[in-house]
């Protein structure tokens, strides 16, 4: 398998090689893995990207690279900008503009071979044997009084914890670790609904392009109105709804990523919410997340 570092410049390459294609297209940097990013450039964000780029006429690659790399990368203006990060960045990375609509979300979620495991919010891990991601920085802060805590280097090593019973819970974002365990065929670890928090995440361009944003903004914006988002949420998406592995957390189950403008009501606080517009007006990313509970968007720290 080749490396980041390689990946990253074997698209610069391919880029240069193609004066054409180089003169327009635009390289972002991405930490996050499948679903959302793919080697091939089948991941979630990377078909959003792709048609956001043909829609404002400049082309978009998404390269993975490691996550303080990325961000380093488009800082400097190596890449051209950096995606699935959280908002507010720009005050951290001064040569950074955030697309002001929300690309996707991230779902810190834990996973169990317990199946009647009950966790309703952080507090509930603290009878329990957990591990999670070295850098994780909200796990970081907010799992700090546990039965026993170990950390990993990366999802493999992570989710063999609980495969082998070492810990009860394990914790990682619910999207990358369904489709991780989708991969591996570890269907006995399942994700706890609902997820512990919820975090929108955003696309940043760096500020050699800040004339491209206004574009950028009302492509994100055309492709939710119109179904765009919608259709590949539910091709990419939505199957990993519906095995179990990463449940809905309102409405009546997974038909509410076919229908999202459907009003429901939220299993968990019980009040009505209208999950749809992807990540518009106030509403999440997402179909079937519920944005109406203020414990879906607390401060992760």
């Amino acid at each position: 398998m080749s490396s980041p570092f390689f990946r990253f410049w074997f698209a610069l390459l391919l880029l240069t090689c193609q004066p054409a294609l180089a003169e327009k297209a635009l390289v972002f940097s991405t930490a996050a893995n499948a679903p959302f990013h793919k080697q091939d450039g089948t991941g979630f964000i990377d078909l959003v990207l792709h048609e956001v780029g043909a829609r404002i006429g400049q082309p978009i690659v998404v390269v993975g690279l490691p996550p303080e790399r990325a961000i380093q990368d488009a800082n400097s203006g190596l890449a051209d900008g950096d995606a699935y990060r959280i908002g507010g960045l720009e005050k951290i990375y001064k040569n950074l503009i955030q697309v002001p609509l929300t690309l996707a979300d991230m779902r810190f979620a834990a996973f169990s071979t317990q199946r009647d495991l009950v966790l309703n919010d952080w507090e509930d891990l603290h009878t329990h044997s957990v591990a999670y991601v070295t850098g994780w920085k909200i796990f970081e802060a907010k799992v700090t009084d546990v039965k026993s805590l170990v950390t990993e280097r990366d999802p493999d090593q992570l989710f063999l914890l609980a495969k082998r019973g070492r810990v009860d819970v394990v914790l990682f974002d619910l999207w990358q670790g369904s489709a991780f365990l989708e991969t591996k065929g570890w269907t006995a670890i399942q994700s706890i609904d609902p997820p512990l928090s919820v975090r929108d995440m955003y696309l940043y361009v760096h500020k050699k392009h800040r004339d491209l944003v206004p574009e950028i903004t009302a492509a994100l914006r055309e492709i939710k109105a119109d179904g765009t988002y919608q259709a590949l949420f539910d091709q990419i998406m939505a199957p990993l709804l519906n095995d179990g592995r990463a449940r809905h957390t309102c409405g009546s189950g997974p038909d509410e990523a076919v229908f999202p403008h459907r009003p429901s009501v939220c299993r968990i606080c019980r009040s009505v919410q209208f999950c749809g517009n992807a990540g518009t007006d106030g509403h999440s990313a997402f179909p079937g997340l519920p944005h109406g509970s203020s414990r879906d968007r607390r401060a992760i720290g």
